[in-house]
């Protein structure tokens, strides 16, 4: 469900798993169940208390993960991308920048890190580690990766036009959609 962004029913079916008293720590399902909250952050929402309760219940998943395995990358990550959301800026990064460390082989904290510096205005910074985790994770094809590049240079130089950057967005989304 989750792949076909159906929140609703994966939700559903991540919490039947965790009610189950054999699976009730389950750390898969827990993150599962943290990253639909999170998603719904990235809905328009006019209800701050709504969205304060679903970065709560973000973090409340991340966390039990990490109570039962504290190297745990993907809730770590949770945990900064919920921070971020709640503008804190500098924890989010300071927990991207642990999770880096203890691994480079994860794009999304690249992705978060990069994020983190558009969100501080250093969009050189961001630049260079969108473009180095494309080379390095081969994303050259990947349109969602392709345009945070484009915008962050389009940020970083108002006046300067990308048409070559932008064509070559367009192109690749419409070979992928054929």
């Amino acid at each position: 469900h989750l792949a076909q962004q159906e929140w609703g029913p994966g939700q559903k079916k991540f919490e039947r798993i965790l009610q189950n008293s054999s699976t009730s720590n389950d750390a898969y399902s827990l993150i599962a169940l943290g990253n639909v909250w999170l998603q719904t952050l990235h809905q328009p929402c006019r209800e701050k208390d709504r969205e304060k309760r679903h970065q709560e219940r973000a973090l409340t998943m991340y966390k039990q993960v990490l109570k039962s395995d504290p190297k745990n990358i993907w809730a770590a990550n949770g945990i900064g991308c919920v921070l971020a959301h709640k503008g804190c800026i500098n924890e989010a990064r300071d927990i991207f920048a642990q999770v880096r460390e203890a691994t480079a082989d994860f794009p999304d904290v690249w992705m978060n890190i990069a994020h983190i510096y558009v969100e501080q205005k250093q969009y050189i910074n961001a630049i260079q580690m969108y473009e180095n985790c494309v080379r390095k994770f081969r994303m050259h094809h990947d349109v969602e990766w392709l345009t945070w590049v484009a915008r962050a240079q389009t940020l970083a130089e108002p006046s300067a036009d990308f048409p070559d950057v932008w064509m070559n967005i367009a192109h690749i989304y419409v070979e992928q959609k054929q």
